[in-house]
């Protein structure tokens, strides 16, 4: 039996037609029992091929959530799994960002933006989760729109791209690196997955291509690009949000673990007060929290579970978090 035949199984089944029913109530809050393995990504599928809800499955880390996405994709092939990674290269560590891993939120937010009719799949993990990010009226704001045949001003674009959060280089190879080279101007937006090469004639832009970085090669011609700022950086208290601004309000919230959950964003923060106390004796000069507050970079727990609860909750495991209203489905094999 092959992968999309089990699927199928999954789908049709009484249990799963039962869950589905539940989450048609605002509020629903159901315990899958008996799951084992890649089961829940099963359900989890079959749920979102029925019925038109945003899913946001969190995993307990880093590689849990990534064994998830590639679960889902697998299942799904013809649906891109979206992926919200945390900004930073090691797990409790915040000396240093990852520029990888930011674009990857950005690309999350921008297809969030633009989502179409049938919902969306996103698998984050509670430290990616509990950071803050910018707010939605924001990012349209500071997303840089370009199409062949229109004009633009270069010294004017030079300045945006640096106000944006990007650095100048010779040659592009990373996310938010950009390089102006006669007529040419090669960018590497946070929300794309290859650098853009924009070339003028005089103001006017002739061509757009993507190129490879490696090679620094042109690949494929487009007609028009989005460039996307460091949504890490040049932000106010004014302009943060939650993920949850970018969710419609039919998401459904996948836990493997609600109190481990709990627990490691309780941990982060803590870890993230300990980092600032560091700060405070002036010796570190460059840190990504330099200028920043700890109420910009992260959403309080208490703030983060309140947030969480008004939206239909699913658990797997043999208790559950909640004890009101409460349905429990039995997943169990017979």
């Amino acid at each position: 039996m092959d992968l999309q035949q089990l699927l199928f199984l999954f789908r049709d089944d009484a249990r799963t037609q039962e869950l589905l029913k539940h989450l048609q109530t605002s509020q629903a809050r159901a315990l899958l029992r008996g799951t084992i393995g890649s089961s829940v990504n099963f359900i989890t599928a079959s749920v979102f091929m029925q019925a038109e809800f945003t899913h946001l499955i969190i995993g307990n880390d880093a590689e849990d959530a990534q064994y998830i996405q590639n679960d889902l994709q697998n299942l799904l092939e013809k649906k891109e799994i979206l992926y919200l990674p945390a900004s930073y290269k090691k797990a409790g560590t915040f000396s240093e960002q990852n520029n990888h891993n930011i674009l990857l939120r950005a690309q999350t937010l921008n297809a969030l933006l633009n989502a179409k009719k049938g919902g969306d799949l996103i698998v984050t993990f509670p430290d990616a989760l509990q950071e803050l990010l910018v707010r939605k009226e924001k990012l349209i704001e500071n997303t840089l729109f370009l199409k062949t045949g229109e004009k633009i001003n270069v010294d004017f674009m030079l300045d945006l791209l640096i106000e944006y959060g990007f650095n100048r280089t010779d040659f592009v190879y990373e996310p938010g690196e950009f390089s102006i080279r006669g007529g040419i101007i090669d960018v590497f937006s946070f929300g794309n997955e290859l650098p853009y090469r924009v070339e003028l004639f005089d103001d006017e832009v002739e061509s757009l291509r993507t190129f490879d970085p490696e090679t620094q090669l042109s690949q494929r011609k487009i007609s028009e690009l989005t460039i996307i700022p460091n949504i890490n950086a040049h932000f106010t208290q004014e302009t943060i949000a939650t993920l949850f601004e970018f969710l419609p309000e039919n998401t459904v919230i996948w836990f493997r673990d609600y109190v481990l959950f709990k627990e490691l964003i309780e941990k982060q923060y803590d870890k993230s007060l300990e980092e600032f106390e560091k700060l405070k004796s002036g010796k570190i000069k460059e840190h990504p929290f330099l200028g920043k507050s700890l109420n910009q970079l992260f959403i309080e727990p208490n703030d983060l579970v309140k947030e969480l609860d008004k939206y239909r909750i699913i658990e797997s495991g043999n208790k559950s978090s909640f004890d009101d209203e409460i349905q429990v489905h039995n997943f169990a094999l017979k």
